[in-house]
């Protein structure tokens, strides 16, 4: 087995810059794309392994106080039996350093890591591949210090089998952790149906992992732009983001949780609808969408009862258009914990009751309630101004 592979180390001040290792057989402990033990630049270097069997991964690598900046490890093929590192510095900062896994299998895998230093802007992308085993799990993070500050740092998640735990940051020590997040899916990855390729049913996803509570931490959040996802648990985030946009319509569910619900009691104010406005683009003036599914067993709690119906319908200038949040079922139970309203799902519905047009044909799916309308009130709203055409023949309402 080679002990390294390197293309360019630097033993001083000396910049470590535009380097690449190519890794597609044989068995290798260590292969760093650029490498310093001084104090200058270690940017844009990369490592790509498509085969053979490589330990541990480094996209850049400083034992000093180097910066790191826009390195990149590519996971293609083959096998890590450690971990696939975007960046590592003892103490330097790190920014914009990265993963990208298409395929074969790793253990662990992080954006970017450094002891003291700053690390902003790092990400793991995962669309393929196999990330830990049945019987050995193993880990994703978007950034780990142990003192350090991570900030903007993120995790995205649009294939692969994961046998993980996800974590959008991690600190060791006295580190913060601010505005970082994983996400279920992007602009171009809008279903995440479970196949022979792509499954979650065994993830965990987590928001910082912090080892001293005490610190400041915020705004690390779970993103969830595709439907149709199933992971194993979900827990510790700031903020839970439902991106409704292209491929989200009546009926949809997104995000299904088979255990612990959101892992705690959750105020439904940590709960963001964004791009609400896609909804009508099509002219369907109303319907239903599972934002989140759990069971009875293991269901979604919520601090008070006024967060069962969450009316967003004034928010945001859209004035004619009812958004709410609703809890199903919608009973309180405080048999166990006084003011924490229970459920199996949360559910956005959304209506339009004014101002709409709607062209309907027989090759439109009707709403979730097997209706068309024009325009449509479910909480009292007046209706008017609305037109609908069916195939031609057009009826208001």
């Amino acid at each position: 087995m080679l002990t390294a592979v390197q293309l360019r180390k630097s033993a001083n001040a000396g910049d470590v810059k535009h380097n690449g290792v190519s890794i597609s057989g044989g068995k290798v402990q260590n292969a760093y794309g650029g490498y310093t033990v001084g104090n200058g630049t270690v940017e844009d270097n990369r490592v790509f392994l498509s085969g053979g069997t490589v330990v541990d991964a480094y996209g850049g690598y400083a034992t000093g106080n180097a910066s790191l900046s826009e390195n990149k490890s590519f996971v293609e093929g083959g096998t890590v039996t450690g971990t696939v590192y975007g960046a590592r510095s003892a103490s330097g900062i790190a920014d914009q350093n990265e993963v990208f896994m298409r395929n074969g299998s790793a253990i662990n895998i992080v954006g970017a890591d450094s002891a003291t230093g700053k690390i902003t802007n790092s990400n793991v992308t995962i669309s393929g591949g196999a990330i830990g085993t049945a019987t050995t799990r193993g880990t994703i993070t978007g950034a780990q210090t142990a003192d350090g500050l991570v900030t903007g740092n993120s995790v995205t998640l649009t294939g692969g089998i994961l046998h993980a735990n996800v974590y959008v940051a991690k600190t060791t020590g006295n580190g913060t952790a601010q505005g970082n997040y994983i996400s279920l899916g992007d602009d171009d990855h809008r279903d995440l149906t479970a196949t022979a390729t792509t499954d979650f049913s065994d993830a965990n996803l987590y928001g910082a992992d912090l080892h001293n509570a005490t610190t400041s931490s915020g705004n690390n959040d779970l993103k969830v732009y595709a439907k149709n996802v199933a992971v194993h648990l979900v827990s510790g985030f700031d903020n839970y983001r439902f991106d409704i946009a292209r491929g989200i319509t009546d009926g949809t569910k997104m995000l299904t949780v088979t255990q612990d619900g959101f892992g705690s009691t959750i105020d439904g104010s940590r709960i963001k609808i964004e791009n609400k406005e896609k909804l009508m683009e099509k002219g369907n003036p109303g319907g239903q969408i599972t934002l989140v599914q759990g069971d009875s067993s293991n269901p979604l709690r919520f601090t008070n009862n006024t967060n069962k119906r969450v009316d967003l319908t004034n928010q945001d200038g859209y004035k004619n258009i009812e958004y709410v949040l609703e809890l199903s079922p919608d009973t309180l139970d405080e048999t166990t914990e006084a003011g924490v309203s229970r459920a199996e799902a949360l559910l956005l519905t959304y209506a339009k009751f004014k101002d709409n047009v709607w062209n309907y044909d027989t090759t439109q799916d009707p709403s979730e309630r097997n209706e068309i309308f024009g325009g449509i009130s479910y909480y009292k709203h007046d209706t008017n101004n609305n037109k609908l055409t069916v195939d031609g023949g057009q009826e208001g309402s």
